[in-house]
């Protein structure tokens, strides 16, 4: 059911917060969805330096199916002929 997958799905963004808040400086790399980058930053907020985390996200590109897959331009220039 919808609510059974929502709650699958909040439970696994729950995880994954819980491992990018312990995270040190680096890369995450999560399959099938992506690269975390973890990076401590100090900033200067109302004269006082103030210690926080950045993270930032790229998502994993999906794979090709059909003739990219097979091999590329290649393949997909051989089935045009």
């Amino acid at each position: 059911t919808d609510e059974k997958a929502a709650k699958i799905v909040a439970a696994a963004f729950s995880q994954l917060n819980k491992q990018l808040t312990e995270a040190p400086d680096g890369k995450i790399i999560v399959r099938s969805l992506g690269i975390f980058k973890v990076k401590h930053v100090e900033r200067q907020k109302d004269g006082q330096t103030v210690k926080g985390k950045k993270v930032s996200f790229r998502a994993s590109k999906l794979k090709a199916k059909g003739a990219k897959a097979k091999g590329g331009k290649k393949a997909k220039a051989q089935e045009a002929n």
